[in-house]
């Protein structure tokens, strides 16, 4: 058998895909054409793309496109989209890369999300009882952030996260990390400081 026809061992029969392999793995929009649309002001045909247009836009933070990327990220919207993508670049990217710059992608991805805002609250809460522990240290700090403009948006969500079914996974997932658990706790407490001035 040439090299060319073996078959490596543990590879998924004809036809099937690895099923542990991300979307971002099997789809992507040529990196050329965003940054094109991007230098170009394309925004319209940016948000036409939708979900699709994600990847390569995240991948564009740490660009001089930067600004431009954001911006399309936020009219997209989609925060869910955005945030399983954060929890790809944790899981799949290679940790040889430029770590600072790694860094400082994650920090712009955090600072779409609480541009989105309010809208962002269902898919950001959540994330906190995601199994990745980097996504929910970025979904709490983002949470805390958009708490201070949106406080009964925010408590109202967690709390009745919390209350529902994934209040026990919520509480497992965490017990090992008291700084997420114990910033949980600050969010909702600051925002009922800031419902109760409001009143």
């Amino acid at each position: 058998m040439s090299l060319l026809q073996k078959k490596p061992e543990n590879a998924p029969a004809a036809g099937k895909v690895f099923p542990t392999a991300p979307l971002e793995m099997r789809f992507r929009l040529p990196t050329s054409k965003v940054r094109e649309l991007l230098r170009e002001d394309k925004m319209d045909e940016l948000v036409q793309m939708g979900e699709n247009a994600i990847p390569e836009l995240i991948g564009c933070l740490s660009s001089e496109l930067k600004e431009k990327a954001a911006e399309a990220l936020v009219r997209i919207g989609k925060p869910a989209a955005i945030i399983r993508r954060l929890k790809f670049m944790e899981e799949w990217i290679p940790r040889d890369r430029n770590a600072a710059a790694a860094e400082a992608e994650k920090m712009m991805v955090a600072g779409v999300l609480a541009r989105i805002g309010k809208d962002a609250v269902p898919a950001l809460v959540e994330a906190l009882g995601d199994s990745n522990e980097t996504v929910r240290h970025y979904a709490v700090e983002v949470l805390g952030n958009i708490a201070k403009k949106y406080p009964e948006e925010v408590a109202y969500a967690i709390i009745h996260f919390v209350n529902g079914d994934a209040g026990d996974e919520l509480l497992e997932i965490n017990s090992s990390n008291d700084w997420i658990a114990n910033k949980i706790n600050e969010i909702l407490l600051e925002c009922g400081e800031a419902m109760e001035n409001a009143a």
